[in-house]
């Protein structure tokens, strides 16, 4: 029993001489360093500044109360002493190679495109793509948060984009377009809650375009006018002289008279313009 309590305290005994001379070893060679900084750096002055290392870009000399004392940055950044931190290498003049990388050799940004800019921290800046936004353009913008979906529509959000699911008969990219309905087609009639069918000779969305009969203008021939049937307000003619076809206007409050072919008022009875040939199915 004697001998194993005297075993015990001898090897706690050498225990505790092995820590002794691994302290004092890590302490002689933490004032070695110290030292070494701070002939490096001269009088440590300013109490926590920090200096950059002479010799190792990716180090730097912290001053404390007790001297200069090395640290190292994080891994691949290097020390940027103007600024008091570590960083990205082409930021930092001093340890800024040749070689070294364009800070936009790697798209950062998810949804644009990457700029140099060296009045930022990162030494580039990312002009998003419509519909994104973020340091990186990795953010999406809630276009629905300006409730573009008129008439009732619900609004979807996408990527970059949103979509309308339309009600009510209504139609089109925001809903704006509304139901098929007898004004809404000109010179035609619904054939669907969406849809007009137009009359003969009429096309359009809405029916809205005439048909537009140009008839020749020989030279031999002497003036005469005739309606410009695409024009649904009958306001407009065209006038043939000896080959010359001109497009022209009545003058305000009056129409082209298809009887007299000139221009009549439009108050005067038994007058014949053309939008009485006009709306008729065929």
């Amino acid at each position: 029993m004697g001998w194993k309590l005297l075993s015990l305290l001898l090897l706690n005994s050498f225990t505790g001489l092995v820590m002794a001379a691994v302290f004092n070893k890590t302490r002689l060679l933490l004032l070695a360093q110290m030292r070494s900084a701070q002939s490096q750096i001269g009088p440590c002055d300013k109490v926590n500044y920090l200096y950059r290392h002479p010799g190792d870009c990716y180090k730097f000399l912290a001053c404390t109360t007790y001297g200069a004392v090395p640290m190292d940055c994080p891994a691949n950044l290097v020390f940027y002493e103007r600024e008091q931190r570590c960083d990205y290498k082409y930021l930092v003049p001093e340890c800024r190679d040749n070689g070294d990388p364009n800070p936009c050799y790697q798209n950062r940004c998810y949804r644009g495109s990457c700029q140099i800019d060296s009045t930022k921290s990162l030494g580039y800046t990312c002009v998003c793509e419509q519909g994104f936004t973020g340091t990186d353009c990795s953010i999406d913008i809630d276009e629905c948060s300006s409730s573009p979906c008129l008439n009732g529509g619900a609004c979807t959000n996408l990527p970059g984009n949103y979509s309308c699911t339309c009600y009510n008969g209504y139609s089109g990219p925001r809903c704006e377009i509304p139901p098929c309905s007898t004004s809404t087609c000109i010179q035609g009639y619904c054939s669907s809650a969406t849809q007009c069918t137009c009359y003969s000779g009429y096309t359009g969305v809405k029916c809205d375009t005439a048909p537009c009969p140009v008839y020749p203008c020989p030279v031999d021939v002497p003036s005469y006018s005739y309606p410009s049937w695409e024009d649904l307000n009958c306001q407009s003619y065209y006038n043939c002289n000896r080959g010359s076809l001109v497009k022209r206007t009545c003058p305000f409050g009056q129409k082209f008279d298809v009887v007299t072919l000139a221009c009549q008022n439009q108050n005067e009875p038994d007058r014949f313009f053309c939008d009485i040939f006009i709306g008729s199915p065929v």
